[in-house]
């Protein structure tokens, strides 16, 4: 399921950039999102995920924020 793929995402995320302290990675689900699926290879998904959030980091320019997914 897209919830606990994108969770583990998150934590490798929060792994990666733990020497950045100001910066947060935020998770936002509604309580349909668990039921969510998706009909592509997980590692795709798990891939673009985590190209999305690398993305939003880099964006960022080390400046201080918070990158939030929205599961609804």
């Amino acid at each position: 399921f897209i919830p606990s793929l994108i969770e583990e995402v998150l934590s490798e995320k929060r792994a990666q950039y733990r020497a950045r302290n100001d910066l947060n990675f935020l998770l936002s689900m509604s309580s349909e999102a668990g039921d969510a699926f998706a009909q592509v290879p997980s590692l795709e998904l798990r891939r673009a995920l985590s190209n999305l959030i690398d993305n939003a980091v880099e964006a960022m320019h080390r400046r201080a924020g918070a990158v939030t997914i929205e599961v609804g």
